[in-house]
């Protein structure tokens, strides 16, 4: 039912960026950041460079990385509300409209869904998936108090990427931390595409559709009885 032309929302667009770059004028010299923390410009609140100023690997640690500008204003009404006070809200806001959407289609079943953006309150329709862990022992570590600290925030539904993300695991690593992820509600094992393989035998392609099996440690193949009254499989 939208009926709006490419012309007419880019138009839209420009127009929105002009009003928004008036409003909050880029500064012309960029606050100089130093350990965790940005030097204030008395009487100037910069929401580009605030005062907590974060290690995102960018020079002059600038919320500008791979995110909207933090000054930029939404359409809501008198209130103009910036990116940066609203930005850690999109997730919570799309969890809830995808729970809500799942409700409506299936009334019946149990819904799950998992995110990476979570607020206050997020647990009441969604878990957490730490992404982006690195295959060390630090981060499998880090893992536990995070796992606490989402359970005190109400978000109980929480896992991370076992075994690690970015790096490679080797086995021990690997097996330990599957040990640890057992235990926590979510268990996820993902990679980088950029790492080498995290399952057992990668390189037995006649494996890899099999459903009906799986390892055990190093030695022990499992092998359920699936069937009704079966005797042997």
């Amino acid at each position: 039912m939208f009926n709006i032309t490419n012309a007419t929302e880019a138009a839209s667009a420009s127009s929105a960026m002009i009003s928004q770059y008036l409003m909050y004028p880029t500064p012309t010299v960029t606050p100089t950041p130093v350990v965790g923390r940005t030097l204030a410009t008395p009487g100037v609140r910069n929401l580009n460079f605030p005062l907590n100023a974060i290690n995102n690997f960018l020079p002059g640690h600038s919320l500008l990385k791979q995110a909207f500008a933090p000054n930029a204003t939404h359409n809501d009404g008198s209130y103009n509300s910036t990116e940066y006070e609203l930005h850690n809200l999109y997730g919570h806001t799309s969890a809830n409209a995808t729970y809500n959407s799942l409700k409506a289609v299936f009334p019946n079943k149990r819904l799950f869904s998992i995110a990476r953006s979570t607020f206050a309150g997020s647990g009441n329709f969604t878990g957490y998936w730490r992404g982006d862990t690195n295959s060390d022992w630090d981060n499998m570590y880090f893992g536990i108090s995070q796992a606490l600290q989402f359970s005190l925030a109400g978000i109980p539904y929480f896992g991370v990427e076992t075994c690690g993300f970015n790096g490679n695991a080797d086995m021990e690593l690997c097996t330990r931390w599957m040990q640890l992820s057992a235990w926590s509600p979510l268990y996820r094992n993902h990679n980088n595409r950029d790492t080498i393989a995290q399952d057992e035998f990668p390189n037995e392609e006649g494996l890899k559709a099999v459903e009906t099996q799986f390892m055990s440690g190093a030695a022990l193949l499992v092998t359920p009885v699936l069937a009704p009254l079966a005797t042997s499989v």
